[in-house]
């Protein structure tokens, strides 16, 4: 017996080390934490995105400043179903389910961002959080997924706390929308996504209730809102040409949130990446670029003041068969992509009568508008689409649904999709 427990105690003694180490903050007394998580379902989990990053490479190209959920720098470690089971996976260090998600450029992109604005002591904290194949309704406010994430947000506050560490919130980035459209469960999804950042505002303003900058010198959260494009997936089928088709009224709601809300910015529509077996999930080469277009919209808000709002629809017009289309461009002139997306028919624009039938001829892009060219007078109550096309069960760049119509900004502006009816 007491050989047996001679055992244990050598055994327990040092994982016991090993498991604080592991989860015992690394950040500096009185230092100031850039806070960014990413919440959503499976795309901000990074489901199927093969682990790419070289992590210990970009820790010292950081200079150690980038952290995780637990303030030190292990970076990655996700467990839907319970914080004890994701501290264990970290202590375990488990390479089992850790995937790429955009945390790692994202972070990155801010610690370079600080640096060229004279911060080299700064720490950023971004981290991944949610569940997959969820509903926003049943990741929302008293369900077990947004209840989990408080906690660990807790624990955040309670280590500046102890540490006299001032914590800055510029933005939260939320990734979520998939299953809502899929399922049909997507009629009132702007109100949903709404309310989720006002409650998910209450509970941040309660749990860092002693920081005196907690959103940068703005008077709410900011949510850092993409865009699905998962379109032709849906359970209950998709048709391109169906007038009556429910598939937009999720990526028109965060295009229309981005452009009217001013508590929401743009990072990016997802329709460019590649995708695991051309299903969901975005690969991890496109969780890198995702993160990349998240920092930049953080690092705008944070440094320039600026709320990004994308690649945008701003205007429409019609004369006869024509339809003439102005946007709001982050970097002009207007640009035709081939290379990164697959060419589509019409470059992903469509014009649908009440009839199922698509009434567009041909389209010409010039440096500021797009004119649509149709082949009957264009009537009041068409649809005018941005992006309902592909194959069915696809998704991504290359044969799901899709658009070809980008700026000419260094990291290139996609078109947000949109449907909107003519008048």
């Amino acid at each position: 017996m007491r050989a047996s427990l001679a055992i244990i105690t050598l055994i327990a003694l040092p994982l016991s080390i090993h498991v604080w180490g592991s989860i015992d903050d690394t950040v500096r007394e009185g230092s100031t934490i850039y806070l960014v998580p990413v919440y959503g379902q499976s795309l901000a989990l990074g489901e199927e995105a093969q682990l790419t990053t070289d992590v210990d490479s970009l820790l010292k190209a950081c200079d150690y400043r980038l952290l995780g959920v637990e303030l030190n720098n292990n970076l990655g470690y996700f467990h839907q179903n319970g914080f004890l089971k994701q501290r264990l996976k970290l202590i375990l260090r488990s390479k089992s389910r850790r995937f790429e998600t955009s945390c790692y450029s994202l972070g990155a992109y801010l610690i370079e961002s600080l640096r060229s604005h004279g911060d080299d002591s700064s720490y950023v904290c971004t981290f991944e959080a949610g569940h997959g194949a969820t509903c926003i309704e049943d990741m929302s406010k008293g369900y077990f997924a947004y209840e989990k994430f408080m906690d660990q947000l807790q624990r955040i506050s309670n280590v500046a706390k102890e540490k006299h560490c001032n914590v800055i919130i510029p933005a939260f980035c939320f990734v979520q929308g998939e299953t809502n459209l899929t399922s049909s469960r997507d009629s009132d999804y702007r109100r949903m996504l709404s309310e989720f950042r006002q409650n998910l505002e209450q509970d941040i303003r309660r749990i860092f209730s002693d920081q005196k900058n907690l959103f940068a010198g703005r008077k709410s959260l900011a949510c850092v809102l993409y865009q699905t494009s998962c379109l032709s997936i849906a359970e209950d089928g998709y048709n391109p040409l169906d007038y009556d088709s429910h598939v937009l009224n999720v990526p028109n709601a965060q295009r229309q949130l981005i452009m009217e809300d001013s508590t929401f910015v743009a990072s990016c529509p997802v329709y460019q990446f590649n995708v695991v077996r051309e299903y969901v999930h975005i690969d991890a080469k496109g969780q890198q670029s995702l993160g990349k277009y998240e920092g930049r919209a953080v690092a705008d808000l944070l440094f320039a003041n600026k709320k990004d709002i994308g690649f945008q629809l701003k205007d429409m017009s019609i004369d006869g068969s024509c339809i003439v289309l102005s946007f709001d461009i982050p970097e002009p002139p207007l640009s035709i992509d081939t290379s990164i997306v697959n060419k589509v028919a019409n470059y992903g624009f469509s014009v649908v009568t009440p009839e199922n039938k698509n009434i567009l001829d041909r389209v010409e892009v010039r440096d500021s508008t797009i004119v649509l060219y149709c082949n009957k007078n264009v009537e009041s109550g068409l649809k005018v689409r941005y992006g309902m096309n592909g194959d069915v069960w696809k998704s991504g760049r290359l044969h799901g649904p899709r658009g070809n119509i980008c700026d000419s900004d260094t990291l290139s502006n996609y078109l947000y999709m949109f449907e909107v009816y003519s008048e």
